[in-house]
């Protein structure tokens, strides 16, 4: 699945991060997930969540931020960049936040939040075995809903 000369790693993001430049680039196109995540926004929860980069060599490309609120591990923000996407680093990041999240042993579910619009994404999800368990009515500013998803550790 994943790509053998991929790392993941525990790991903060820096500013000049590709990684965070390409999603500053995603909200600036209009990306509507990436609203809430400015360069700010980003480093600190790079800082106060589990991070998990994957890289080739020095490069990054991608990353999953990780909480650990109880039960429930959450997945509060995972990126690839672009041009890897459909080469195994979204699966690998998955495997990787299942791997720490099972560590605990109090934990048995991963979870994360996705607007109900961002279709790519639900299908991604999907494909590696999150089901929805519930939906949050009109969640977004502009009325979207947000739909929770978990998985089974």
């Amino acid at each position: 699945m994943q790509p053998k000369t991929v790392d993941f790693k525990s790991g903060e993001l820096s500013s000049e991060s590709d990684l965070v430049l390409a999603i500053e680039s995603e909200r600036s196109a209009g990306e509507l997930w990436a609203s809430s995540w400015s360069r700010a926004a980003l480093l600190s929860e790079s800082k106060a969540a589990q991070a998990i980069v994957a890289r080739r060599e020095q490069t990054e490309l991608g990353f999953v931020f990780l909480r650990e609120p109880g039960a429930l591990w959450e997945i509060t923000l995972i990126y690839v960049a672009p041009e890897v996407r459909g080469t195994g680093v979204f699966e690998g990041l998955i495997e990787a936040a299942k791997r720490i999240a099972s560590h605990d042993q109090g934990s048995q579910r991963l979870g994360l939040e996705v607007r109900a619009d961002n279709l790519r994404a639900l299908k991604a999800y999907a494909r590696v075995g999150f089901q929805e368990v519930s939906r949050r009515r009109g969640y977004y500013r502009d009325g979207c809903d947000a739909i929770l998803l978990e998985i089974a550790l």
